[in-house]
């Protein structure tokens, strides 16, 4: 019975999952959000790594409310970058 029992909660779940993933395109927006594209192609307009690189962890700062400090150390000859987060 117990067997019986974990196999159709097993089974189960994947159908609910199956359903999911088969609507998620039809589901306007619900379970998949939309696609933007881009406005730009040229190379130029876009922000530097950098830039990305600050809004990015700004933005996570202020998500988790926890700071953190990132330290790099460059090793140029080997074209290596190891980041450090404290």
């Amino acid at each position: 019975r117990t067997i019986g029992a974990l196999l159709f909660s097993f089974f189960f779940v994947v159908a609910i999952t199956g359903l999911l993933l088969g609507w998620k395109k039809n589901s306007n927006g619900l379970i998949l959000p939309k696609s933007s594209i881009g406005t730009s192609t040229d190379i130029s307009t876009w922000l530097p790594l950098d830039s990305l690189q600050i809004i990015a962890f700004n933005t996570l700062r202020k998500s988790i409310h926890f700071n953190f400090f990132v330290n790099y150390e460059d090793f140029p000859e080997d074209q290596l970058r190891i980041i450090i987060i404290n």
